[in-house]
């Protein structure tokens, strides 16, 4: 909700820029003369308005019926030079027409020409400065062709004012389209940076960029103010034509992805009938036929009746759980609705001061936060598979290196940390020790008590070691009843302390209603010349040295000589 108020307050702000000027006082939509030409009689600038030819009209935003066989189109505008003395600029707006504007029989501008069928295209801003109109009645002369009948005269605006203020009025009228490029703008680095990732589909990442890289040149081709700088129209005027067409085909691709079953056919079907279009409207349009514009009518109606049936899939769809099809709903209704309120003003009296359809971004706002939304959720989810599979795999290492019983490490991880612990002491010159220790007579606990007492020994004896032992100090249960204490920077004497401290330990705990003692045996490493395997062995051999000498008692490999 909170989203869709925010979009309502954008939309109200551009509203007021519409409803700001309509019935300014600029706006000339007064009586006039007019009458048609042929090519055989191209100019009447010469004949008095008081003629027969000329007829009266009404309102310059509505037209009469001219008939099929003119080729031109006058228009004689009363101008009073004691209202208009400081209003000598003229603005309008015409699509596919050819221009030519006289002051009181004299030329002052031109626009196209009737052989030039391409250069008369397009949707034009005139901006025109009139010589210093004095005191007493002028005439405003424009005559206008068009290779396309209904559009021949037709004019959306028509101002005399002042030339700052009419520069003022074209940027006003861009002010939506401005918005709505930024928008689009915004949204494709959102695309971008966000979206194109390895979870995140392929094909609607590359549907949206291409919707959004269609819309973009779609609204550059229809801003006004390139023609403070521009003079031709005819690229813009194509390039307006062909994104236009091409439009539904893209944002239908967007759909197509996000939709399934009958819905995705259905849209399939509808993106190739467009496609259709364009490519038959373009062959036309080559052909001469002027095409693209003729046949835009029919295009904005089938624009609106094919986008019913896939209004209802997008909502039935999202009526099931498909929180994209949720996200595109409103653009949905707003692009194609849009379109068709500036056709209904492209081809009839009803003339909008905006162009509606670039709206339809808004909606759209809806659709990238909802698949925002949907890559935020995947990420989360994708966040908590890696952790608990990180889990299983720490759980699963501890398990392979970890004896069940004591919790000590076993003899699998041993000889990784003795190798790591040894490459240590030569590469920082530091001393190392190792300690064994055995249960002495410990079978005896297994044969008289049973194996249940027996493991209890043994998980007491760990225990026991555990206490006396600091975190870098790894005990390892090497098999049995035989432990192995890691020593770093321990040299002999200092390991031999630690083993005796150990072993008193031990006897002094009760680990059993029986006494029970260790035997241990001490080795340190010798530097580079040593090896872990040697290592390994002189401390095995103290500890058989303990055993063999009254058990319960430690012995360093000094002993071995």
């Amino acid at each position: 909700m909170r989203n869709l108020k925010f979009l309502m307050q954008i939309f109200l702000f551009f509203a007021s820029f519409f409803f700001a000027e309509l019935g300014h006082a600029a706006q000339l939509d007064m009586p006039y003369r007019y009458c048609e030409t042929t090519v055989s009689n191209p100019s009447v600038c010469d004949v008095s308005l008081d003629s027969p030819i000329w007829k009266d009209a009404y309102s310059l935003m509505k037209p009469p019926e001219f008939n099929e066989e003119s080729d031109y189109v006058w228009y004689a505008v009363p101008l009073d030079g004691s209202k208009n003395i400081d209003n000598n600029s003229v603005l309008f707006s015409t699509m596919g027409e050819a221009v030519e504007v006289f002051f009181d029989g004299a030329p002052v501008y031109a626009y196209g020409e009737k052989e030039d069928i391409l250069g008369n295209n397009g949707s034009k801003w005139h901006i025109i400065t009139l010589p210093k109109i004095q005191d007493g009645k002028h005439w405003l002369m424009m005559k206008f062709y068009s290779p396309v009948h209904s559009q021949l005269g037709k004019l959306n605006y028509f101002y005399l004012d002042n030339e700052i203020d009419n520069g003022q009025r074209i940027f006003l009228f861009d002010a939506l389209n401005v918005a709505t490029l930024s928008v689009a703008l915004g949204m494709l680095v959102i695309m971008h940076l966000f979206m194109k990732e390895e979870h995140v589909s392929r094909k609607l990442y590359v549907a949206c960029v291409s919707l959004l890289t269609v819309f973009i040149a779609w609204t550059l081709s229809v801003l006004n103010m390139k023609y403070l700088f521009l003079r031709n129209a005819t690229p813009w005027w194509l390039l307006f034509m062909v994104t236009t067409y091409i439009l539904p085909a893209t944002a239908n691709s967007i759909v197509f992805t996000i939709l399934h079953g009958r819905g995705k056919r259905f849209v399939g079907y509808f993106a190739l009938v467009f496609l259709a279009i364009t490519v038959a409207v373009m062959a036309g349009e080559l052909a001469g036929f002027h095409t693209m514009l003729r046949a835009l009518p029919l295009f904005y109606i089938l624009l609106l009746v094919c986008d019913i049936p896939l209004l209802c899939f997008e909502c039935y769809e999202a009526y099931k759980g498909n929180i994209y099809a949720k996200g595109a709903i409103l653009s949905t209704i707003a692009f194609p609705l849009g379109a068709c309120i500036d056709g209904v003003s492209a081809f009839t009296s009803i003339s909008w001061r905006v162009l509606w359809m670039p709206i339809g971004i808004f909606g759209f706002i809806f659709f990238v936060i909802f698949i925002l939304k949907a890559q935020v959720a995947r990420e989360k989810e994708i966040q908590l598979q890696s952790e608990n599979l990180k889990k299983e795999i720490d759980e699963s290492i501890r398990k392979a290196t970890t004896d069940r019983l004591t919790g000590c490490l076993n003899r699998t991880s041993f000889h990784q940390l003795l190798g790591g612990a040894c490459n240590d002491a030569v590469n920082k010159q530091l001393p190392l020790s190792i300690i064994m220790l055995d249960i002495d007579h410990f079978k005896r606990f297994n044969d008289t008590y049973g194996h249940e007492v027996g493991d209890s020994v043994l998980r007491n004896f760990s225990a026991c070691i555990r206490e006396k032992l600091s975190p870098a100090q790894p005990l390892v249960r090497w098999g049995g009843e035989e432990f192995v204490v890691i020593c770093p920077n321990l040299d002999l004497r200092q390991a031999m302390k630690l083993a005796e401290s150990i072993r008193l330990h031990v006897s002094e705990s009760k680990l059993h209603e029986e006494l029970v003692t260790s035997s241990v045996g001490v080795a340190t490493w010798h530097g580079k010349k040593d090896t872990p395997q040697d290592l390994f062995r002189r401390m095995d051999e103290a500890l058989y040295f303990a055993k063999e000498h009254g058990r319960n008692r430690v012995f360093t490999e000094e002993i071995l000589g």
